[in-house]
């Protein structure tokens, strides 16, 4: 949704140890800094028609399985990039 359609999104997994490591990165507008710290708390959202759960679901989701997520803005600030580590693994 941030990117137009002339927009970029690239998708790239990797194993990291007994990690897998999954980022998807696009190029469109970074994100707010005010608004980074909020990425996945509950019922933030930027959006006029937004709920604000899909990253906290995605947070809560992926730390059941023992991994993390990430967001942040790209290092030169023409876009974002998420990742999410989950182990290859089963956790006790």
């Amino acid at each position: 949704e941030a990117i137009d359609h002339d927009g970029q999104i690239d998708i790239r997994a990797v194993r990291d140890g007994d990690f897998a490591c999954i980022t998807v990165a696009n190029d469109g507008p970074p994100i707010d800094h005010k608004d980074l710290a909020h990425l996945f708390e509950p019922f933030y959202t930027t959006k006029t028609d937004g709920t604000g759960l899909g990253l906290a679901v995605s947070q809560t989701l992926v730390e059941e399985y023992g991994g993390c997520i990430t967001g942040s803005n790209r290092d030169d600030e023409a876009g974002v990039v998420f990742s999410v580590h989950l182990p290859l693994t089963g956790t006790e």
